[in-house]
């Protein structure tokens, strides 16, 4: 159904958004896709509804798994959601090129995994009452430990 020149979508699937993205990655199996209902959101919406999805989902999952599960679900699905959005915001701008584009994408996924990955470290480490070279350090001989 199209509205004054802009779609419209049943309420559930506005709603949908605010808790699949949780509920997939809970799942495991689909939790590959629990970027996409973000994305979905974040273009047809715009960031604002986005960022109340951002918060819904990472309620959900905090309840279920903690503050570490937040913060894996922060690295994995929200860093990769925010991070495609932007990409695609960028990439149907009409005034950049495609090397600027492409070089946007890469920064973009780039600078929000590494940024996720360091808020984690840092609440992990304040979490542990460790400094954050400590808390390297013990995920470098754990994985030591798993190799």
């Amino acid at each position: 159904m199209v509205r004054d020149g802009k779609p419209t979508y049943p309420v559930w699937l506005r709603v949908a958004p605010f808790l699949l993205s949780a509920s997939f990655y809970l799942s495991l199996f689909l939790s590959i896709l629990a970027p996409v209902p973000l994305v979905w959101v974040n273009l047809t919406a715009g960031r604002g509804w986005a960022f109340l999805a951002t918060l819904t989902n990472g309620a959900v999952i905090w309840l279920v798994l903690g503050p570490s599960g937040l913060s894996s679900y922060s690295v994995l699905s929200l860093s990769a959601a925010w991070a495609i959005s932007e990409a695609a915001r960028l990439m149907w701008g009409k005034r950049k090129g495609a090397q600027a584009r492409l070089f946007g994408v890469l920064w973009a996924g780039v600078l929000a995994v590494v940024l996720a990955g360091a808020l984690g470290l840092l609440y992990s480490a304040w979490s542990d009452h460790v400094s954050p070279a400590a808390q390297v350090q013990r995920a470098m001989a754990w994985v030591g430990q798993q190799m």
